[in-house]
């Protein structure tokens, strides 16, 4: 009956594909295992497809179909298109697009193959990628980071990326943390680089990442003084240095630090090797200037250590702020008398604790002992009267005669 149709054997290259034969009216249809009388149903199917950051313009993808068992072939728009397709046989979109290579490409990750089993509309979506390797480097060193969490897209998607691996992602933006993980208030991993951009070639992306370490510099007390280096970070194994002035009244009295490669001693100058985290406390001691005016002289004594300024001198002593100072007064001579103290103190009695917060300035005074000068004056006033009465009183004495 079909004789006319078929003049020689079919070759299925596709056992599955039905292939149609019409005569005199008449319709069938075969695929290597099947054979049908009759027309063969169809469905309707919808597709369309769109491009994701993509400044250009790819080829559009291909549908391949069957229809009444022919091979069919069409360009897809980005509107919307129906095709009749033979019930139960499959179709398949291009996938990537034919301008991709092996570093660009075009993709979708929506199944790009199909059974025609029942009406429905498809929508893809083309990515615009490429072959990227991210990547990070450490300079200075250090063990308790990890690696950074980068982020990127995957068709639309933010993933983070394993590091030193070649992945295909989106043609969008890019991020990696300014700090590695593990970094503290004391140590950190840092990149002075931009952490974001946007993917436009197949690339190794590769962020460094500076090791340093906080470098806390005190002030003991704050209004001591001043340093030429504020508290800031460094990065490990550089050089910190610092130069510590005292304020009027006040006096540099060393470094303390502490940290490895971190400096202590009394030179003003502190010079350390940054290794770890440091703390350097540049100490400053106020001073208490104390005058011992003409007559009177004035002991101090801190821990237990008692030292002694003469009259008509002036000294300044510094010592660790808070530091209680006991001061005593005494005159050089017994008609002399303290009279009191005057300045950061006012006080009539001779001895005094001065608690050294700040730098001070004290005087011990002294004035004539007017009791003791009049009880000399007049125990010298009866000496000498007493002198001129025996003298009087031994002057009308009579003589006395010899007797034979």
């Amino acid at each position: 009956m079909f004789s006319d149709g078929s003049k020689s054997p079919v070759t299925f290259t596709d056992p599955s594909q039905f292939q149609s034969f019409t005569s005199n009216g008449a319709i069938e249809a075969a695929n290597a295992t099947q054979f049908i009388t009759g027309q063969i149903s169809t469905v309707a199917l919808s597709f369309g497809y769109s491009v994701k950051g993509s400044t250009s313009s790819p080829p559009a993808p291909v549908l391949t179909y069957i229809l009444t068992g022919v091979q069919q072939k069409a360009t897809l728009t980005q509107s919307d298109q129906t095709f009749s397709v033979d019930i139960g046989t499959s179709w398949s979109i291009t996938n990537p697009l034919s301008s991709s290579t092996l570093t660009e490409r075009w993709q979708t990750n929506q199944a790009s193959t199909g059974a025609a089993t029942s009406p429905q509309t498809i929508d893809f979506v083309f990515f615009h990628q490429y072959l990227v390797t991210f990547g990070f480097n450490v300079i200075g060193g250090g063990s308790n980071y990890s690696p950074p969490a980068a982020t990127c897209q995957e068709f639309g998607n933010q993933i983070s990326p394993t590091m030193g691996t070649q992945i295909w992602v989106d043609a969008a933006q890019y991020s990696f943390p300014n700090l590695l993980t593990g970094s503290s208030s004391s140590e950190r991993w840092q990149t002075n680089v931009s952490v974001t951009g946007n993917i436009g070639s197949s690339a190794t992306i590769d962020i460094p990442y500076t090791h340093q370490y906080y470098v806390m510099i005190i002030l003991n007390p704050t209004t001591g003084g001043s340093i030429s280096a504020a508290s800031s970070w460094y990065d490990a194994g550089a050089a910190f240095q610092s130069e510590a002035t005292s304020n009027a009244g006040w006096q540099f009295e060393s470094w303390s630090g502490t940290g490895q490669g971190s400096y202590s001693g009394d030179n003003s100058g502190a010079l350390a090797n940054v290794d770890s985290p440091l703390t350097e406390t540049a100490i400053f001691y106020p001073g208490l200037t104390i005058t011992a005016s003409g007559k009177v002289a004035v002991s101090y004594t801190y821990n237990a250590v008692v030292s002694l300024i003469p009259s008509s001198t002036q000294k300044t002593i510094y010592e660790p702020a808070g530091a209680e100072i006991q001061l005593s007064a005494k005159p050089s001579l017994f008609i002399y008398t303290f009279s009191g103290w005057t300045g950061s103190a006012i006080s009539d009695k001779s001895s005094i604790p001065i608690v050294l917060d700040t730098p001070q300035n004290i005087t011990a005074n002294f004035s004539y002992n007017y009791v003791v000068i009049g009880i000399a004056v007049g125990v010298v006033i009866a000496i000498i009267a007493a002198a001129i009465i025996l003298a009087a009183h031994r002057k009308k004495k009579p003589p006395v005669i010899a007797s034979h």
